[in-house]
């Protein structure tokens, strides 16, 4: 979208800044948003070579942070905090440098070919190859889990056993409050499990029912499900969480079918995406749920005015200030033609 080069390079640094962010929060649960970005961009990317070129771009960029980062925690451990978890897993991969220099050759040879291109042609081939391989990606890891869980084979994978094997003490302690949530659940009336127990009550039941049995475990009380969708099942109920997925997913059927491949508007697709991807191992946070429910009205109000490709629909888009001037300006205009045309008729 953006064709000014100063524009660009501020945009890359910004993004080179959210993945630095993202890589030295310590925290698993990004990694998801991270997987879900990933996944799913080339579906929309991979039409031209513009879009190939710029993904593979990011994928260097991201393998490059992940060397810097961990070359700055090894060579000066004593200095800063330790980032551990699956940040450890990929920077001490002994491929990754091997990886992060063929990305960044191949991403040199598209944009040569790129630039030998007089036309950037579209083509469904690239993007159809990457939802196969999409598809069968998420088979394997669908058996890794039935084989590590259901079949008791979680020793064969080594070092990923603690992410893959869902007991009480996965994702400190998140197995444990998940199956906590369903049984309290279980024990509900009738009318709670159909409009649940109340926005926010799931500290109050964890505590006033299970708190010594808690206590005896982890010796900590859990006030959160850590997984939103769940805490919204037990909180909100079954209407709850009906109307919170058919508001997530049918925004984003509307707003991918009218976004006219915008790209502005598939950049908040994919934000609320990668936000409903992370949603699942956390909580609803203030500083972030306010601006994914922000996100979902941009894409509802820009969807409905049918604003498209329009100047009107940038504006509302990328500078909000600008499209309420923008739209004053222009129901100014038609007030004002509509008087001429009222006056030649007299």
């Amino acid at each position: 979208m953006e064709t000014k080069t100063v524009k660009k390079v501020w945009y890359a640094l910004c993004m080179i800044v959210a993945f630095c962010s993202l890589l030295m929060g310590g925290s698993d649960n990004a990694y998801l948003a991270l997987l879900a970005l990933l996944g799913m961009m080339p579906l929309y990317l991979f039409n031209k070579m513009r879009g190939i070129k710029n993904y593979f771009s990011i994928l260097a960029i991201l393998c490059s942070e992940f060397m810097l980062i961990g070359f700055i925690s090894d060579k000066w451990a004593d200095r800063v905090l330790e980032i551990s978890g699956i940040f450890n897993m990929i920077s001490d991969f002994s491929l990754l440098p091997f990886i992060t220099m063929v990305l960044w050759v191949f991403v040199v040879a598209l944009y040569t070919m790129d630039s030998a291109q007089k036309q950037s042609r579209e083509t469904k081939i690239a993007r159809n190859i990457w939802l196969g391989m999409l598809i069968v990606v998420v088979a394997i890891v669908a058996y890794i889990l039935y084989d590590a869980n259901f079949r008791g084979n979680g020793d064969k994978y080594g070092s990923l056993q603690a992410y893959l094997v869902l007991d009480n003490n996965w994702g400190t302690n998140r197995g444990y409050i998940w199956r906590l949530a369903i049984r309290i659940y279980k024990d509900f009336p009738i009318s709670h499990k159909i409009f649940g127990s109340g926005p926010d009550t799931f500290g109050i039941l964890t505590v006033t029912q299970y708190y010594d049995e808690m206590l005896r475990i982890y010796n900590q009380k859990f006030e959160s499900v850590h997984n939103e969708y769940l805490q919204y099942f037990v909180t909100l109920g079954i209407v709850g969480i009906i109307a919170y997925l058919n508001l997530l997913i049918s925004s984003l059927v509307r707003m991918i079918r009218r976004s006219g491949g915008n790209p502005a508007v598939m950049a908040i697709v994919y934000s609320v995406i990668s936000y409903g991807a992370q949603a699942v191992v956390n909580i609803s946070v203030p500083i972030v749920a306010p601006i994914m429910l922000l996100c979902r009205i941009l894409k509802i109000v820009y969807s409905v005015n049918g604003m498209g490709n329009s100047k009107c629909g940038r504006y509302f888009l990328l500078h909000p200030y600008k499209y309420l001037v923008y739209s004053y300006r222009r129901r100014r205009k038609n007030k004002f033609q509509v008087k001429v045309n009222t006056s030649e008729k007299v």
